[in-house]
């Protein structure tokens, strides 16, 4: 944390819950930086500096959910540099204000799911494999074992009700509805400049930008509450006199 009392948090490469040993964001760590900066008497507002694809649903909500918790209490902005896509969007659609530089990729709203058939390949090699389960749906998309058409629906279920979620979270954190909302959720990603006339983002910026928006953000938030303070003891003094 700087003089200026912002505190940048990045969250840069794939979102994973736990993190992993190859370059990513965790989840679980970004959630805990956010409630730090929360706490600290000296941060006054928070830049989420990110640059991620996406990644894993694990987590995701959590983490969305605190960005949200924490701006209530001090600003939060987000500065999506060079990409925002899926899961990132996810979490930033939740800041108070999102900005994009000029050349970021921004959106990839919706979810997916990929899953391998490799029955074929078992059965070439003269691999059989048998399942025992104690359920008849346990062993769905076991490796070498056929993809059933019941599996394959299932699946969609699920991805259609994580989808749901997302919908749900950019249309709280962007005021987005209905054809609105429909339009930008269709898997694609926007340059900045498309991205803001699609109210994706609230501006196209740079990184500076981005972190002088925030700085002159929480120094009005000062200021406002400076005057209001100001404007309660002379209320007072009148109500005494």
């Amino acid at each position: 944390v700087g003089t200026d009392g912002v505190a940048v948090i990045p969250m840069s490469g794939p979102l994973f819950k736990g993190g992993s040993k190859f370059s990513s964001a965790s989840t679980v760590d970004t959630r805990r930086a956010l409630r730090q900066a929360r706490d600290d008497p000296d941060v006054r507002g928070i830049l989420l500096h990110i640059d991620s694809p996406g990644g894993h649903v694990a987590g995701v909500q959590e983490l969305a959910d605190e960005v949200k918790a924490t701006d209530k209490v001090k600003p939060v902005h987000a500065h999506l540099d060079d990409l925002g896509a899926s899961a990132a969007y996810w979490v930033a659609s939740q800041a108070r204000h999102v900005t994009a530089n000029a050349t970021a990729q921004v959106g990839s709203i919706g979810v997916i799911a990929i899953v391998d058939d490799t029955s074929g390949a078992a059965e070439l090699e003269g691999v059989k494999v048998h399942v025992v389960a104690t359920a008849e749906r346990k062993g769905d998309f076991a490796p070498g074992v056929p993809v059933s058409d019941d599996a394959l629906a299932a699946l969609r279920e699920e991805v259609a009700d994580t989808h749901e979620h997302f919908l749900a979270a950019v249309s709280r954190g962007r005021g987005m509805r209905g054809k609105r909302l429909e339009a930008v959720a269709d898997g694609r990603t926007w340059i900045a400049s498309k991205a803001y006339g699609l109210g994706l983002i609230d501006a196209v910026a740079s990184e500076d930008g981005a972190f002088h928006g925030i700085v002159r953000a929480v120094d009005a938030n000062r200021s406002d509450r400076r005057k209001r303070a100001q404007a309660a003891i002379r209320l007072s003094r009148l109500r005494r006199g």
